[in-house]
Parts: C-alpha cells; structure tokens; sequence
C-alpha cells in the first residue's frame, strides 16, 4: 500500500513529497525511491487501472494551491510527473472510471470557507492531460461543502452525495443529474458513503454548518434514486474512515465527536463499530490504541484493515484550549472469527 504526502504537523507550516510502500508480508514500512515533484497536503491519490496511482492537486506548506500532478509507478517505484490540473485545488475527490480514466469532483480552489468551486475535471492515463467534466446538476453548486464523496456505482455512474442535493455523474454522457434528495435537511460535510454488495451506498455521520458532528445514516438506492433511513451509528462522528469488509459489512473508525456549544467540547475518538450487513445493527469492535481522525483505512487482500496517518484533537472550543497530535504509528484491524 501506498502512503504518499500530507502533513507531519500542523498543515498550513507543513506538507511532505515523500512516500511509503507497507508490505503486509512483513508489516514494515519503506521509503519510495523518489519523491513526489511536489510537497502537499490535502491532495487526491487514486490507483489507476494498470496499477500506478495518480497524485492531484493539494496545497503545500505556504498554502500555495497546486495544479502540478504526478504518477507512482509500482514497478520502477518512482513518480514521474503527469499532466497539470486546469483548475488548481484541494480537497477533491479521485473517483476511477470504467473507462479508466478519473473523475475529479468536489475541489477548492481558495484556501477556506465552503463551496466546490473547482469545476469538475476528467483525466485520462492514455494522454496524461485533464479535460473539464461538464457543469454540476446544481447551479449552485459552491453551496456545498468540501469533504463531499464520490462513489463509483454498479451502473459504472458516480454518486456525488451533497446535502441536501445530490447527483449522479454519467461518464457515458458527461453530464450530471439532479438524484434524490437526501433524507440530511442541513448542510453537511465529512461524511463517508460506502458502496454495499447490493448495490446500496451507505452514508454516515459528518458535520454540519454549526460544526455539530452526526450519527445519522441513511442509504442511497440507485435503481430507485432515492434515500432512505437505516439505523443511525451509536455515536456521532465526522471525518472518520468507512471500509467494507470481504463479508459485506461496513468497519466505521475513528473520527472527531464534536458536541454542540456552549460545550463545544471537540475530540478525537477511537472507537469502532460495524454495520451489519442487513442494517438492523451497529456492533462495537473495540478501539484504536489512539484515537484518530483524517487518517486513512485501506481493506489488504489478506482482509485485515490497516489504518495510517491522520492526528489527535482535544478541544474546549477556545482559542487555546486544543491540542493536536500527529502518531507516527499504524494499527491494523483483523476480522474476527
């Protein structure tokens, strides 16, 4: 697995053009032979159909937004610049086509505030240059809020589930549809949605305008193009990790548990819990050595979970009552039996 770039500290004095291969065999981690052409942070990697992975976007220790690209090549173990963005950003989303090529939804192209306001792009590996993707459904579109997932569905279309409008992406056509509205009435950001063996995405927690994080969950069908509720998460996360597991099931970790003010008590959490595959129960799996949030959950081929990256927050909702931590450490889910 791949662990490329992002933050060794706090994000706007750092970014980082290294790179580490983990080797489940051995469960070590190695320096890539190069590093990327850039440093950045809050950037898109997304694994190719030949196997390389193209790294987007992002921002580096200034806050400089990049447009620059570059592909990791498995087999030299190397980075080599690619074609540039049209629109630099951050913050987008890396969705792999049927065809191959990637879809780029969801980008910033300003440091801050709310909104998508980089347009759509689509990169193709045969040519390595981006072209624009076509509008958004919604006219408004810099109304959302960043963290917005895309997920690639069974009909080869993407889900672009935004709140409270959501919209479905047709490579075939390159055009985006207005979908069903999610069952969400306020603005929301940082959720996860998951795509289920049926064909179902599954989309939980996230935070709102306030900055309240939620446990409510809710499915997309896309036969139907439309939300329904499912059982909400025992407790509310934001920027937590969803990963489905070789049973169906969805292994939800770590996350932030901000609470509403005039508490605005704000932390990390290391509990886990799985979606049964039914979606009539959420079952507790224990808890992560550290809590975490922004970090990263990638299903091995041997089943197991590893979780990388992302740091620790404490807060009281002051300017100065926080603390943030950033572990050096990985941890592994295994399934049980």
């Amino acid at each position: 697995m791949l662990v490329v770039g992002g933050c060794s500290a706090e994000c706007l004095n750092t970014a980082l053009a290294s790179a580490e291969l983990y080797n489940p065999a051995t469960g070590s981690f190695t320096p890539t032979a190069n590093t990327m052409t850039h440093a950045r942070a809050f950037h898109s990697a997304t694994l190719l159909a030949d196997g390389r992975v193209l790294i987007t976007g992002g921002s580096n220790a200034t806050g400089t937004l990049l447009s620059g690209a570059d592909l990791f090549d498995p087999a030299t173990n190397r980075f080599e610049p690619t074609g540039d963005l049209l629109d630099a950003q951050h913050s987008q989303e890396g969705t792999l086509l049927s065809s191959g090529e990637v879809l780029l939804t969801g980008g910033r192209t300003i440091i801050g505030g709310a909104g998508r306001d980089a347009r759509a792009e689509r990169y193709s590996p045969v040519t390595g240059l981006y072209r624009y993707a076509g509008p958004y459904a919604d006219v408004n579109a810099a109304y959302g809020l960043i963290g917005i997932p895309a997920t690639l569905l069974s009909n080869g279309r993407v889900l672009i589930a935004s709140t409270p409008l959501a919209e479905v992406y047709d490579p075939a056509t390159g055009t985006f549809a207005a979908t069903g509205a999610m069952l969400a009435s306020y603005i929301e950001s940082f959720r996860t949605a998951t795509l289920l063996l049926n064909g179902n995405v599954l989309l939980t927690g996230g935070e709102t305008e306030n900055i309240t994080a939620i446990a409510g969950a809710e499915l997309y069908d896309p036969v139907a193009g439309v939300f329904r509720a499912t059982m909400n998460m025992p407790i509310p996360r934001t920027r937590h990790t969803a990963t489905r597991l070789g049973s169906g099931k969805v292994l939800i970790v770590g996350g932030d548990s901000y609470s509403p003010c005039p508490n605005c008590e704000m932390y990390s959490v290391a509990a886990a819990e799985v979606y049964d595959v039914d979606g009539i129960a959420w079952t507790a799996v224990g808890a992560m050595k550290f809590p975490r949030e922004s970090h990263r959950a990638t299903l091995l081929q041997d089943g197991r979970v590893l979780i990388t990256g992302g740091f620790t927050f404490r807060g009281d909702g002051s300017e100065t009552g926080f603390l943030f931590t950033y572990p050096t450490s990985a941890e592994l889910y295994t399934v049980r039996p």
